[in-house]
């Protein structure tokens, strides 16, 4: 059985941002946590072979579950989201590489907001930290993120539709997109 006392301990520095609210996930939600990650790690070993990408992989996940929960919660990426992709990034970084993914990774995003508007700078800052962690390999690498807004926009169909002014969450969406681009 799960002792809410040892899970308290290793979420309770996870607070929502602009709030005083603890995270918190009930039983069901942490076994269902744990079984991911450990498919992570499988999916992980088996594309590399080298141990500091697999730590490197498994840090970055845990980092966009976190970020996909808080912008699906409160609609918001907080900085530190940013930082922390960024201090990964230099495990084992490539710095060539790693410039032309925080440059080019957002631009589709940035281009968007820019012209249309409705695309709030957090998922931009968390493409252009994600761009420089995974790096540019070529344009197959960006192949990832178009899906992910397929992905986005068939889901949220009916929804984008019959509102102009909707809010949705894109971190869970880029997310994927991200870690798709990961494994490339």
């Amino acid at each position: 059985m799960f002792n809410n006392k040892i899970i308290d301990f290793f979420i309770s520095f996870i607070y929502y941002p602009r709030s005083n609210e603890k995270i918190k996930l009930n039983k069901k939600n942490i076994v269902l946590l744990f079984m991911i990650e450990i498919l992570l790690y499988f999916f992980l070993k088996l594309r590399f072979d080298e141990n500091i990408s697999i730590i490197k992989g498994f840090l970055y996940f845990q980092v966009l579950i976190y970020t996909s929960y808080i912008d699906y919660k409160v609609y918001l990426i907080p900085n530190k989201i940013h930082i922390i992709i960024i201090f990964i990034s230099i495990i084992d970084i490539n710095l060539l590489s790693s410039i032309k993914g925080l440059f080019l990774f957002p631009l589709p995003y940035y281009l968007i907001a820019f012209i249309f508007g409705g695309i709030g700078g957090g998922d931009i800052k968390l493409l252009a930290s994600s761009g420089f962690l995974i790096g540019y390999k070529g344009y197959y690498t960006l192949l990832p993120f178009f899906i992910s807004f397929i992905l986005e926009i068939v889901i949220n169909y009916n929804k984008l539709r019959n509102c102009k002014n909707l809010k949705i969450a894109l971190a869970p969406y880029l997310s994927v997109g991200c870690f798709l681009a990961y494994f490339i």
